[in-house]
């Protein structure tokens, strides 16, 4: 897997009109796959190809995280680029873990669904992702952690790296 940036120390970038750019910029090129919530304007150039989910960020759990994966899986992006709140950044994370080798997906969902606590194995993130924040406090765009929402609740996800 390579990119057009290095190392997976999470980039931040701020500023009128950078998500715009940045967007262009790190998915110039690559099969892309554009999360995005349904309530919130996508930041990607006008006439560039990708292939976009639109999610309501509400009604986020365990079953749209699942199709997601399934989304993911059934043409496999280069590049995610997230679009939302930090239920839409995480929930694309999650998902992302389809692409990881050993089963991971299925282990997170699978753990998470009796434990309050999923700790993960240390990997090497499976795709990169661009997170695009729409609202300030939760960070999911610094981190590798995720909380996924199931029928026991709301459970944390916890990544190496």
């Amino acid at each position: 897997m390579t990119s057009a940036f290095a190392g997976r120390v999470p980039t931040l970038w701020h500023g009128r009109g950078v998500a715009r750019r940045m967007v262009e910029r790190l998915t110039a090129g690559r099969e892309t796959l554009v999360i995005a919530d349904s309530a919130v304007a996508v930041p990607f150039p006008a006439g560039r190809a990708a292939r976009t989910m639109h999610v309501d960020a509400p009604s986020m759990d365990v079953t749209v995280v699942v199709s997601i994966a399934r989304e993911i899986v059934r043409r496999s992006p280069n590049v995610i680029v997230a679009v939302g709140g930090g239920t839409v950044l995480d929930a694309s994370k999650i998902a992302a873990l389809t692409l990881a080798p050993g089963r991971v997906f299925e282990y997170a969902v699978g753990h998470a669904s009796g434990s309050a606590l999923t700790l993960l194995p240390d990997a090497a993130p499976p795709v990169d992702l661009v997170a695009v924040p729409t609202t300030l406090g939760t960070s999911s765009e610094t981190n590798s952690v995720g909380i996924l929402k199931n029928a026991s609740g709301y459970r944390l996800i916890v990544g190496a790296r």
